[in-house]
C-alpha cells in the first residue's frame, strides 16, 4: 500500500505541474509523453484496484491523458485529476507493509 501511495502522490503531482502552461505545452513537444502518463495511471489503476483502494483519480488521469489535444478540456480533466489523486493519496491510511 505503501507504494501504490507514493505512486498516487507522483501522479497526483504531475498531474499539478500539466495544469502550468509552461510546463503543459513544453509536454506536448515530448514524444509519446501522454502514452506514458497514460500507462503509469493504467499501472497505478490496476495495482489500486487489486489492493481495494480507490481508483477515480487515475480514471480520470487516463481520460487527460487521451484528450491531449482538446486543450480547455485537457486542462480541465488534468486539474480535476490532480485533485482527485492527491486528495486518494492524502487519505490512505500509513501502514508499514505494501
Amino acid at each position: 500500500m505503501k507504494t501504490i501511495k507514493v505512486l498516487k502522490w507522483i501522479t497526483g503531482s504531475i498531474e499539478f505541474m500539466t495544469i502550468v502552461p509552461v510546463y503543459g505545452s513544453f509536454l506536448i513537444f515530448i514524444p509519446y509523453s501522454f502514452t506514458v502518463m497514460a500507462a503509469v495511471h493504467l499501472l497505478v489503476l490496476l495495482l489500486a484496484k487489486k489492493s481495494g483502494l480507490p481508483i477515480a483519480g487515475n480514471l480520470v488521469g487516463i481520460a487527460a491523458s487521451l484528450m491531449i489535444f482538446y486543450t480547455p478540456w485537457d486542462w480541465f480533466f488534468h486539474l480535476i485529476a490532480a485533485i482527485l489523486i492527491t486528495r486518494e493519496a492524502s487519505l490512505m491510511k500509513r501502514s508499514s507493509s505494501d
